[in-house]
Parts: C-alpha cells; structure tokens; sequence
C-alpha cells in the first residue's frame, strides 16, 4: 500500500521490521510521529483522534473510550439491551451469540460499525462505518428496550436513500442469531452495531 517516494521511508521501516532488520534510525523515524511526542501540534493531534479508531488492549479500555466519545456528543444516551430467549443466552458474550452484543450504548450521531452482512452490492457489509441519525420506538417502549428502528447514514452506500432528505441513510432493524450451547437451543435479538470510536487489537 506504500507508494511514491514520500512512502519510500516508511516502506523500508515495514521491511526492516519485517525481516528482523530494524534499527535505531527506524525507530526515531517512527518516534517522530508519535502523535503525543512526536511532531504534532495540538489542532492535528485534536483532528487525528477525532477521525480516527483507537486500538485498546483490553475490552475494558475499549467500552471506556468508547462510552467518554459517546458522551462528548452532548446528545441523549440509550442503553439498549438485547431479549434473549433464555438465560443461557442472556449470559453470553458477543463471540458466541455470532456478534450480537448483549448491551450496547448508542445515541443520536454516534459512529457506528455494521457487524452484518446487509446488502453487500450497495457497500452495506461487515464492518462498513456510519453515523446514527435517528432512533425510533414503539408506541409504549423505550430505553433499555430495543428500538425498532435505527437510522444510519453510510456515506458508502450506494443504494436507494430511505427518506429524500436524509442522504445515504438506510433503517437498521434488530436482527435475531442462534446457536446452540450444551444442546440447548440460544437466540438473541440485538441490533446488528458497535461502537466505533474504539475496537481491540483482536478484532
């Protein structure tokens, strides 16, 4: 993905660490675009960290980004809960519930990464990036219950736009998986999202 002499460093940084090479004039190369030590001024560290996912360690510094970018919006908070069909599910994580989580936070232009293949001729696929546009309940739900649907703009779909005014935006429904756990049939229905302000290093 390095082209163009401008690349031409940073390509023979890669190689060297690649093939065991690497060496203290490649890491003060690297060092001097350490975003907090290196070269940048406040405004670009500001406009970075802002357009940019942070990688965490741990799941616990990944919901902790995640939950003070989400706050930083200034607009409502939904916890939104997942309905399992029992209590097995209900204890599950995401991995076995094949990506739904069992809780999440969400709000009004929150971003936001698909987790589900939806319509993959129009850009909606696993791990397309959007932004939360509107939230709509029933008549007599409301939060932790899930809503019926959610609105998000995808500025890579390329699809029909649900309503005229709202460019690229498509309704994100809840979506039901099942599995089995100790022969024990599972479901959960979640909505097929994630936060992302922030994922880990496996994912």
């Amino acid at each position: 993905r390095q082209q163009g002499e401008s690349q031409k460093r940073f390509k023979e940084c890669l190689n060297n660490l690649a093939d065991g090479s690497f060496n203290k004039q490649d890491w003060e190369y690297l060092k001097a675009r350490d975003l907090f030590g290196g070269n940048f001024c406040p405004d670009e560290q500001k406009e970075f960290l802002s357009s940019s996912t942070m990688l965490c360690s741990t799941n616990a510094d990944t919901k902790e980004y995640n939950k003070k970018r989400i706050q930083g919006l200034g607009t409502p908070i939904a916890i939104v809960k997942s309905e399992n069909n029992c209590s097995e599910a209900a204890n599950c994580n995401s991995l076995k519930a094949q990506g739904l989580a069992n809780q999440m936070v969400i709000a009004k232009e929150c971003e936001v990464l698909l987790t589900s293949n939806l319509w993959k001729e129009t850009g909606l696929t696993n791990g397309a990036r959007g932004k939360i546009k509107y939230l709509i309940y029933k008549n007599g739900t409301k939060p932790p219950m899930l809503p019926s649907i959610v609105i998000v703009q995808f500025d890579q779909y390329t699809g029909p736009f649900f309503l005229e005014n709202l460019p690229n935006c498509v309704p994100i429904v809840p979506v039901t998986r099942s599995w089995y756990m100790d022969n024990k049939a599972c479901s959960r229905t979640m909505l097929p999202l994630v936060l992302a302000y922030a994922m880990t290093i496996h994912k």
